[in-house]
């Protein structure tokens, strides 16, 4: 039988739960970055404070995780978002 692929792996480098990695503010609005893993890839989500997600994205490895969000992160600080 398959895993479920619309549930976090329940064991690994998160034990299953999704990982804040940071989070910006910007006038009343923040968003945040966070990461889950699956089963043998890491997914990425970026959403903001109604709960939407701006950006979500399943990507191989945990380096490929670190390196993308790493990008956002900076885009968004150069329109003028800051640290939390």
């Amino acid at each position: 039988m398959q895993p479920d692929p619309a549930s976090p792996a329940p064991v690994g480098l998160f034990n299953g739960e999704a990982v804040v990695l940071w989070r910006l503010r910007r006038d009343a609005g923040w968003v945040r970055c966070f990461v889950a893993e699956w089963p043998a890839a890491f997914w990425l989500g970026v959403e903001c404070a109604g709960g939407e997600l701006l950006a979500s994205e399943t990507l191989p490895s945990i380096e490929a995780v670190l390196s993308h969000s790493a990008s956002v992160r900076t885009a968004l600080l150069r329109e003028g978002w800051r640290e939390d």
